[in-house]
């Protein structure tokens, strides 16, 4: 089980390049302390506009303990905590299990921007969601996406949720994609679905510092 944790940070006003600088140095961090990969964005869009997030992964729960042990206790982190004036603040922290991967063994080389959707699950309609989040990955893939990936929620969030990652190495290709994906089987299929298995908690695009 590959586990994803996503730190999401609010920067003070006015201080968006050092908490951006902050940011860098928590991404740094991370892969210091053994993260298997690590990537910090902004958030473009939604009611979060503006907002830093940090990605980590890790090979499962326990990995991620020994990761999160050896950050905390690292003299960078207590350099960063010993700030009485920080630059941004942590808001949320999201854990959740990446179920799908549309691209095998892909890398981060190369993106530049992505899109994020958070859906709540109905209750009963998880493996329905599921299904549909995995046709839909694949179906952006096909539309020019780099990479897509399913996550489910383990803690962090009100409830049960999971969420479709994009990424994209260029605008162009985000443009395109965008347009392409609604004549796509899975999205006709969403549209006209009448028996909803998720409602929609987050719809943004992020683009990577």
């Amino acid at each position: 089980m590959t586990v994803l944790s996503t730190l999401v940070f609010k920067p003070a006003n006015g201080r968006i390049a050092d908490a951006i600088e902050n940011l860098k140095t928590v991404e740094k961090l991370a892969i210091d302390s053994g993260a298997t990969r690590a990537a910090s964005s902004r958030v473009l869009t939604g009611p979060a506009v503006g907002n830093l997030q940090m990605r980590m992964f890790t090979e499962d729960l326990e990995h991620l303990g020994e990761v999160s042990n050896a950050m905390y206790a690292s003299d960078v982190m207590a350099t960063l905590n010993s700030n009485d004036s920080p630059p941004s603040e942590l808001v949320n922290l999201i854990r959740s299990d990446v179920t799908h991967r549309s691209v095998e063994g892909a890398t981060a080389d190369g993106i530049t921007v992505g899109s994020v959707v958070g859906l709540q699950v109905h209750p009963g309609m998880g493996e329905v969601l599921h299904a549909r989040m995995v046709d839909m990955a694949d179906a952006w893939v096909e539309v020019g996406a780099a990479q897509a990936l399913v996550t489910a929620s383990i803690s962090g969030t009100a409830g049960p949720a999971m969420f479709l990652t994009t990424f994209f190495t260029n605008y162009a290709d985000l443009g395109r994609a965008t347009t392409d994906i609604r004549s796509t089987k899975p999205m006709q299929a969403t549209r006209s679905s009448t028996s909803p298995s998720g409602t929609i908690m987050a719809n943004f695009h992020m683009s990577r510092l």
